[in-house]
C-alpha cells in the first residue's frame, strides 16, 4: 500500500521533468593553444581549466535563436558580419561552420542537444549563465553559450 502512495505522489513530479530549452545569447568556438603558437595584437584569448584558447568564431542570436551577427577570426583581424551580409553569400555558413539558427536543450547533468548534434557539457555557471561544453572527436576545440 505504501508503495502505491509513494507511486501516486512522485508520478507527476516525473511526468513534469523535461529537457530544459534555452535562449542562446552568443555562442563562441575558441581553439587551443599549444607552447609557441604565434599570436597576433587583435587576438582574443579564453582561458579555461589553465588552458588557453584562441576565439575563432562569436556569434550573436536574437530571442528566437537566428543569428544576427557574427565575428569570425582571419588572417589579419576579425571580420565583424551582419545577418544581412551573411545571406548574401549562400555558402557563408558552411564556409565557417556557423548555423543560421541554434536550438540548445540540456538533456541532463553532461549532454546537450545543438540543433541535431550531441555535446558534451563540460562546466555549467549558473549564476552568469554560461555554459562551456565540446563535441566528440574535437578534443582541442571549447564551446561556450551564454543564455538569457
Amino acid at each position: 500500500m505504501k508503495a502505491i502512495v509513494f507511486f501516486f505522489l512522485l508520478s507527476p513530479v516525473y511526468l513534469l521533468q523535461t529537457d530544459k530549452q534555452l535562449n542562446v545569447a552568443t555562442r563562441t568556438m575558441a581553439r587551443r593553444i599549444y607552447p609557441g603558437f604565434a599570436l597576433k595584437s587583435e587576438d582574443s584569448i579564453l582561458v579555461y581549466k589553465g588552458n588557453r584558447y584562441l576565439i575563432w568564431t562569436k556569434e550573436y542570436f536574437n530571442e528566437n535563436g537566428e543569428i544576427k551577427r557574427a565575428i569570425v577570426n582571419h588572417d589579419i583581424d576579425y571580420m565583424d558580419w551582419s545577418r544581412e551580409e551573411m545571406l548574401k553569400d549562400k555558402f557563408f555558413f558552411k564556409n565557417y561552420e556557423l548555423d543560421p539558427f541554434i536550438n540548445v536543450i540540456i538533456l541532463n547533468n553532461n549532454q546537450l542537444k545543438i540543433n541535431t548534434a550531441q555535446a558534451h557539457i563540460d562546466f555549467i555557471h549558473n549564476p552568469k549563465k554560461k555554459i562551456w561544453y565540446s563535441i566528440p572527436g574535437k578534443k582541442d576545440i571549447l564551446y561556450q553559450i551564454v543564455y538569457r
